[in-house]
C-alpha cells in the first residue's frame, strides 16, 4: 500500500561540476542581480560553527516559522542532531556546517548545510525580517554552492520541490533540474495496528496543523 509522505517527492539539484560561469548564466537574471546586489551592500557569508551562532541560528528559525506559518523542529531536536553531525561519520569530518550571513554586524540568516559523499544539502535555513533588501539570502546560496565546489562536491541539494511555495521559487531562480524520486509504500503485516497508527498520525499533524496557524497568528 502507498505510505505517507514525510519528504516531497521531488528535489532541486545544482550541478556543482559545472564552473562558477555556468552556473551563473544558468540562473533567472533576478538571481544574478541579486547575488550582486548583496555584494555591493557589503553581506558577507561565513562558515561559523560556534555555539553563539548555533543560537542566533534557533532565534531566526523560530521567528521564520512564526513569521511564515510553517512546522520547525523545536531547539531541543535541533541541538541534538547540530551535535551529533558535527562529530562526523565514516572518517568523512562533520556532516554539519553552519553559514550566516552578516550585514554592519547583524546576523541576516543562518542555514545548515550537510556535506555528505560528494554532495551537499540545504535542509535547514532561517532569516531576518530586517534588512531584506540587502537580499543575504540569495548570496548565501551563491556563497554556500561556492564553497560546496570548493569542497569537491558535485551536486548541491536545495531539499525539497512544493509548487506555489516561496521558498520552491525562490531556489527555481538558481537554475537548477528537477529530480524526482520513487514514492513509498508500506507492508502491512498486521492490519488493526497499522490502521491505528495511520489514524493516530493523521490526528497528530492535525495537531502540528493547527498549532502552526495559531503561532503564525
Amino acid at each position: 500500500m502507498k505510505g505517507r509522505r514525510f519528504f516531497t517527492p521531488k528535489t532541486f539539484w545544482l550541478d556543482l561540476s559545472k564552473s562558477e560561469e555556468q552556473l551563473l548564466a544558468a540562473m533567472h537574471p533576478k538571481a544574478r542581480y541579486n547575488i550582486r546586489l548583496a555584494e555591493k551592500h557589503g553581506v558577507k557569508i561565513e562558515e561559523d560553527n560556534s555555539d553563539a551562532a548555533f543560537e542566533q541560528f534557533w532565534k531566526l528559525t523560530d521567528q521564520t516559522s512564526k513569521r511564515q506559518g510553517f512546522y520547525a523542529h523545536d531547539k531541543k531536536y535541533l541541538e541534538l542532531m547540530w551535535s551529533v553531525l558535527r562529530q562526523g561519520y565514516g572518517g568523512q569530518g562533520p556532516i554539519a556546517h553552519l553559514f550566516v550571513a552578516r550585514y554592519e554586524g547583524e546576523i541576516l540568516a543562518a542555514w545548515i548545510i550537510f556535506k555528505y559523499d560528494g554532495k551537499i544539502y540545504y535542509p535547514y535555513g532561517s532569516s531576518s525580517e530586517t534588512h531584506r533588501e540587502v537580499m543575504a539570502p540569495s548570496l548565501m546560496l551563491w556563497e554556500t554552492a561556492r564553497w560546496g565546489k570548493s569542497q569537491g562536491c558535485k551536486i548541491y541539494d536545495l531539499w525539497g520541490v512544493e509548487e506555489g511555495k516561496g521558498f520552491t521559487d525562490f531556489k527555481l531562480k538558481f537554475g537548477p533540474k528537477t529530480v524526482e524520486f520513487v514514492g513509498t509504500y508500506d507492508l502491512i503485516i498486521n492490519p488493526p495496528l497499522y490502521w491505528m497508527f495511520r489514524i493516530t498520525e493523521w490526528i497528530r499533524w492535525q495537531i502540528l496543523g493547527r498549532a502552526r496557524h495559531t503561532r503564525a497568528i
